[in-house]
């Protein structure tokens, strides 16, 4: 199940609809794929999930706003020390005297409410089709990654106020994930149907 659900994770990933500018290394493009690591490594490896965290908050600020409320709806009590962590003043002191001018913050190249290209529009509704569907399977699986998930797709989506295609652009690789989880649990549910069918026939 793991490899058909990297495929299509990976075929979904491609939906986003500002693909013109995933290929550009702009430190904003890496906070969707530091959050995905830090919803992995959260509920089994909270050190693990504190390094990728503390990249991503030093990759672009709006990872305040992304990673340290991931910490929160984890709800472990032993993550008040690395939201501390994230906070603090070492560590910030650190970031400035490092990165300082070198952010990378770049405004809109599109306005808030960005059509997306026709030929993307069928890639779109799948992956909303099968990204919806993909919690059902995530909550009856790890209802932990779960909240964690949902938690960070409502953040993202909320955080990006009117800019929606700028919202969708940190939502689409935790919303491939889900539609490659989705059809990769499809493809069993139907395997498994196909196999108890041949042998109910074969038994007639």
């Amino acid at each position: 199940m793991e490899l058909w659900l990297v495929f299509f994770a990976g075929m979904f990933s491609l939906t986003a609809p500002r693909v013109d500018i995933l290929a550009v290394a702009l430190p904003a493009n890496f906070i969707p794929i530091l959050a995905t690591l830090t919803i992995y490594f959260l509920p089994k490896n909270q050190f693990k999930a504190f390094i990728t965290s503390l990249i991503g908050v030093w990759t672009h600020s709006v990872g305040l706003i992304i990673f340290i409320p991931l910490f929160l709806v984890d709800g472990t009590q032993k993550n008040w020390k690395y939201i501390l962590l994230l906070l603090s003043v070492l560590f910030w002191g650190w970031y400035f005297i490092s990165f300082s001018g070198q952010s990378g913050v770049i405004k809109s190249a599109y306005p808030p409410f960005y059509i997306i290209p026709t030929i993307q529009i069928f890639s779109l509704i799948l992956i909303g089709l099968f990204g919806s569907i993909g919690p059902y399977f995530l909550y009856k699986m790890d209802n932990k990654r779960f909240k964690l998930i949902i938690a960070y797709i409502v953040i993202v989506m909320v955080s990006g106020y009117t800019d929606i295609s700028r919202g969708f652009e940190y939502a689409a690789l935790p919303l491939a994930i889900m539609a490659g989880l989705a059809v990769s649990k499809l493809y069993e549910i139907i395997k498994i149907k196909k196999k108890f069918l041949s042998n109910y026939f074969v038994l007639r």
